[in-house]
């Protein structure tokens, strides 16, 4: 007993177009896993911008009494509104807890100097406290960023 090839016609393509589609799917999966490294490599570099640009505005604005034509405070605020926005973008990502925990820190003693200065009271020791504090997050955030990045992977 022969099998009418119709059934086999449907059969073929049938086939196909299972292998088709798991190729398609498997196409697609892989263009997603790639485009989304490529998002949380790039949130660690912008982790490492933010810790550099903490560090420039902290230089500019507390150890030379505010270089720039915005107000000391606008300014640490400023920065602090930007390092808790991407340590928010980065709880979408799978990154590492203790780059947005120290991205947090960072805004957290911006607003506090920031605070200290608005209200005229602070002093030399307690902006010193807040800047040691800050470069322990600084120093954490740039020990992850060559460990995440490809830049920083000489493979």
């Amino acid at each position: 007993m022969a099998i009418p090839s119709w059934i086999v016609d449907v059969g073929t393509v049938s086939l196909s177009g299972f292998v088709s589609l798991l190729v398609a799917r498997y196409t697609v999966d892989k263009r997603i896993d790639e485009e989304r490294e490529r998002d949380v490599e790039q949130w660690y570099i912008e982790a490492g911008v933010q810790a550099e640009l903490a560090e420039d505005d902290w230089a500019n604005q507390i150890l030379s009494e505010g270089t720039t034509k915005e107000s000391s405070e606008n300014v640490l605020r400023n920065r602090a509104s930007e390092m808790e926005e991407h340590a928010a973008k980065g709880s979408f990502f799978t990154v590492d807890e203790e780059v947005i925990s120290s991205l947090k820190q960072l805004a957290a003693s911006y607003r506090h100097a920031a605070l200290l200065i608005e209200q005229e009271s602070a002093n030399g020791a307690e902006l010193k406290e807040i800047e040691d504090e800050m470069w322990i997050e600084v120093d954490t955030i740039r020990k992850y960023v060559p460990e995440q990045t490809k830049y920083g992977n000489k493979d």
